[in-house]
């Protein structure tokens, strides 16, 4: 359940860091043709979304792309490729699923439509040229022989017009959704309560439905015979260190998101001092909320600003109508992924860990597979295993990752910790070492074994780590390596 529940959180935070990137990629890549002349493509398909499909070749073209991009630095990780590959592959997963609600939904898009998205493209490229370097975009341009309007039409004629096109459908699509969302001034003076919710999160994770929703009804049951959120706290933390317990969460605004949008409104239906009458169910997990304190007071300028506070509203409410939208296309949309490793990434998101493990164990089979990617998927399985408690096997599955890799400091890291919580600090005194001769230019992981050494006591071996690491810190990112584990 650990590693299930952390593994949420990191993607959602490396989310919020790369998202903006793999979005970049995946339209450039796309935009401009990246399966072949006019998107054709002969590669195998790695998965169906409705009627829309992910080539292998596609995917690992726009893999590629961003591991050339620097944006980790130099150097790569097991890590930042799992995650990468993962990040990618469910932003093309959306893309389609959102072309196949567009097109449901009856959303086309003209040639003329297609060419004027082209152009804005375009020109928004040339301006962000000419912002970045002038003279050196000119410089280009007359390498070429082409002035701003030859460059412009050269640059056109590289999109795939096809891609290009569904992307219209989708942006026709978003308008469609949120067009009718307008914010009422019930809306507008709810917007501005306040209010104080304590809550338990259970995650769902490796544990199954039954079983989260059971230990959230029971943490409610407690709280309602009356134990505090700090006793329940201190008992989870016991029995299941995933369980969140926030007994003093500050004061919260309506739609701030400090609780899930279901979460929410269940919170501020109760009367000031309620708990919830069930378990809620949100976002993979179970919680259990209590109402503390609720208030509602207009701004000082409300009368003046009413029009500014209002579009806040509407776009918070319209923001959540698109995002409504996007979770029940999802499930509408029949998905087939075919690959091995992917589909084991679409099961451990699922929570079933075991089928994610038979996934990778098939995939292995396959004797055609490179080093890299057999250490990756070695990797992932060892995660996997660490992830049940079962220790023997993790261990097993990072020491195939390293071997396959020719060295995997991520991995000889995991190995330390596992010797370290069973208590053979010399074994994994000797894995950590391992992990700094392979470590590189990994600013992370020369981080985590700062902090390893540290807790082992070993002071000598942490300074090196943190001379090493004030002589390599960095100034526009993490350089070699992932800025935050995947899992």
């Amino acid at each position: 359940m650990f590693l299930h529940a952390r593994r949420k959180w990191e993607k959602a935070i490396k989310g919020i860091l790369f998202g903006f990137v793999v979005i970049f990629i995946v339209s450039v890549f796309f935009w401009y043709g990246g399966s072949g002349p006019k998107g054709t493509s002969v590669s195998p398909v790695l998965a169906k979304i409705g009627k829309s499909r992910i080539m292998t070749k596609d995917f690992e073209q726009a893999v590629k792309s961003q591991q050339g991009s620097g944006l980790f630095g130099a150097g790569s990780s097991l890590d930042e490729d799992l995650f990468v590959r993962e990040y990618i592959f469910d932003s093309l997963m959306r893309d389609k699923i959102l072309y196949e609600a567009a097109r449901k939904e009856g959303m086309t898009a003209s040639r003329g439509e297609t060419s004027a998205q082209i152009k804005r493209q375009v020109d928004a490229e040339a301006d962000q040229r000419v912002k970045q370097d002038k003279a050196a975009f000119v410089a280009e341009m007359n390498r070429a022989g082409l002035d701003l309007e030859g460059w412009k039409r050269q640059r056109a004629a590289t999109f795939d017009r096809r891609a290009v096109a569904e992307d219209v459908m989708k942006i026709k699509l978003q308008a469609y959704v949120i067009s009718g969302v307008q914010a009422t001034d019930q809306q507008l003076k709810e917007s501005f309560d306040q209010y104080e919710a304590p809550y338990a999160r259970v995650p769902i994770g490796q544990q199954g439905e039954e079983q989260a929703r059971t230990t959230a009804q029971k943490i409610l049951d407690e709280l309602k015979s009356g134990q505090s959120f700090d006793q329940v706290r201190t008992e989870m933390a016991k029995q299941d260190p995933d369980v969140a317990v926030v007994t003093n969460p500050g004061v919260s605004n309506r739609g701030s998101g400090a609780l899930p949008q279901d979460v929410e409104k269940a919170a501020l239906a109760l009367k000031v001092g309620e708990f919830c009458a069930a378990p809620i169910e949100a976002q993979n997990a179970f919680y259990v909320v209590k109402l503390v304190k609720l208030d509602s007071k207009l701004p000082a300028d409300f009368s003046q600003r009413k029009d500014f506070y209002t579009q806040q509203v509407q776009d918070r409410l319209r923001r959540e109508a698109w995002d409504n939208y996007l979770k029940q296309a999802q499930k509408s949309v029949k998905v087939v992924i075919l690959d091995k490793e992917l589909d084991a990434f679409a099961k451990f998101d699922d929570g079933k860990t075991d089928e994610a493990i038979a996934d990778l164990n098939d995939a292995l089979k396959d004797e055609s597979r490179d080093s890299e990617t057999k250490a990756r998927m070695y990797y992932f399985l060892g995660q996997l295993y660490e992830g049940k408690g079962d220790s023997e096997k993790a261990v097993e599955n990072y020491d195939q990752a390293i071997d396959a890799a020719g060295g995997a400091p991520e991995a000889e890291l995991r190995v330390g910790d596992i010797l370290k919580q069973q208590g053979n600090k010399d074994a994994a005194l000797a894995r950590y070492k391992k992990a700094v001769d392979d470590a590189g230019d990994s600013y992370m992981i020369h981080l985590r074994l700062e902090k390893v050494f540290k807790d082992l006591g070993e002071e000598q071996l942490a300074q090196t780590e943190t001379t090493w690491l004030q002589h390599n810190a960095p100034t526009g990112g993490l350089p070699g390596g992932a800025p935050i584990q995947v899992f």
